[in-house]
């Protein structure tokens, strides 16, 4: 997966995909419910890919968040440090954007309304004026906390490479209709149904099979850890 093209397979040419329906046996219903299941499958991977189309991109996508984040919290601080001086210098005109920008949520926020009988902008720029500081500092932290969560979250990049996402996702799309295409759920049992499934469809997806066994066992725990957390369990 060192490249988008890598990471993105293509659908099985029509002679492959032909053979590889026969040699399956599969009827018409489950050639259908195969076709969706790696079409859905890839097309989740494309918008992986688009997201985070190397692992050189997406160093220079949290990078870019990471100077975002210190932009947003060095600006913070400063609001914070010395409020009534940055009050007394700051424009009247900056002061009166943030009331006419910021006002609404804050007002709604504190459960108060505005007086109906003056302009609501004039009334918007005398918040400002009072509190344009606070309510600036307000959403800038509440910018803020998601980001910081995220990073805090985001595990260094070890380098080397990257987890099979291209093998694991056809795992769990194959897994997901494995009843309607082999009329049984997928299991990771050597040799079973399931792992000729999942071989038959990697090798026309021209996907490296090495360490598939491993691989569906891995990718079938964590797909039943995930439903078991939306509460749904398999029968």
């Amino acid at each position: 997966m060192a490249d988008k093209q890598q990471a993105v397979p293509k659908f099985p040419e029509e002679n492959v995909w032909s053979e590889l329906v026969k040699g399956l046996k599969l009827n018409v219903n489950q050639a259908d419910e195969l076709e969706h299941a790696i079409k859905y499958a890839l097309r989740d991977l494309k918008r992986r890919a688009d997201k985070y189309p190397d692992r050189a991109g997406r160093r220079a996508l949290v990078a870019r968040l990471k100077r975002f984040q210190t932009a947003l919290q060095a600006l913070i601080d400063d609001v914070r440090d010395e409020p009534a001086r940055l009050k007394e210098i700051l424009p009247r005109e900056s002061h009166f954007a943030m009331g006419l920008w910021l006002a609404d949520e804050a007002m709604r926020r504190e459960k108060l309304a505005f007086d109906d009988r003056t302009d609501r902008n004039e009334q918007r720029k005398d918040r400002g004026l009072d509190d344009g500081l606070k309510m600036l500092t307000d959403a800038l932290t509440e910018i803020k906390a998601p980001i910081d969560k995220w990073t805090a979250d985001d595990k260094p990049d070890p380098g080397g490479v990257e987890p099979n996402l291209v093998r694991e996702t056809l795992i769990t799309y194959l897994a997901d209709k494995a009843d309607a295409i082999i009329g049984r759920r997928a299991t990771a049992t050597a040799k079973g149904p399931f792992e000729n499934l999942c071989t038959v469809v990697l090798d026309a997806c021209l996907v490296r099979p090495d360490g598939l066994k491993d691989a569906i066992e891995h990718t079938l725990r964590k797909r039943k850890a995930d439903l078991r957390s939306r509460g749904i369990i398999e029968l």
